[in-house]
């Protein structure tokens, strides 16, 4: 998967910043990627690197919404931007073609990870955490080999804990699996770690503007 290389975690981001007139003294969006693409090798580049980067005055240029995406289990981070909204589904994009797609901050789709969750069912979950706590049903979807839809159902445990963190804890009949969520006065969530697939695990997520 290209995107554990990074050089396109840059270039999808250089051409947000070079329109109309920037403020007196504040760091262009292009100049701070172009500065860490210069200064680190692609395997240097973490996700803390990425929000030192990304300070509130050059978010403040970006004209859509960023967030930053860490896959341990192919050692990658990027940076996606936000390239539509359907339906209530938020769907963020890197340079190179990859996706995930978040309903109110929740996996609800992936693309060109390999082994994608296709479409997932996440309403239950959704009511469970502006509840406080509660018992939720997920429902997963994936591709099986022959190219079919293969539906896994999952039941849940979701606590939110005074802090605005939350946990999500999910088992079916051959395998279970921890989400965590922190959410913002609003109760959005801005910050997670989320499974994905068996095969891809937990991915993390930083909404970053």
């Amino acid at each position: 998967m290209s995107i554990q290389h990074l050089a396109w975690v840059f270039a999808a981001f250089l051409g947000l910043g070079a329109c109309g007139t920037m403020q007196t003294g504040l760091p262009k969006l292009s100049d701070v990627l172009n500065g860490a693409m210069k200064t680190q090798t692609a395997a240097a580049i973490d996700a803390d690197m990425l929000r030192a980067s990304l300070t509130p005055q050059v978010l403040a240029q970006a004209e859509t919404r960023l967030l930053i995406l860490e896959v341990p289990t192919r050692d990658a981070v990027a940076v996606l931007s936000l390239v539509n909204t359907n339906q209530g589904v938020d769907t963020y994009l890197t340079a190179d073609g990859v996706s995930i797609s978040l309903q109110d901050g929740i996996v609800v789709a992936t693309r060109g990870f390999g082994f994608d969750l296709m479409t997932a069912e996440v309403s239950e979950t959704l009511a469970a955490l502006k509840q406080g706590s509660a018992s939720a049903v997920r429902i997963h979807r994936y591709l099986d080999g022959e190219n079919h839809t293969d539906p896994r159902s999952f039941v849940c445990d979701v606590t939110v804990q005074s802090d605005l963190s939350a946990v999500e804890i999910c088992h079916s009949a051959t395998f279970s699996f921890e989400n965590s969520y922190n959410l913002n006065d609003n109760g959005f969530i801005v910050e997670s770690q989320q499974w994905v697939s068996a095969e891809i695990g937990s991915v993390r997520i930083n909404i970053l503007n």
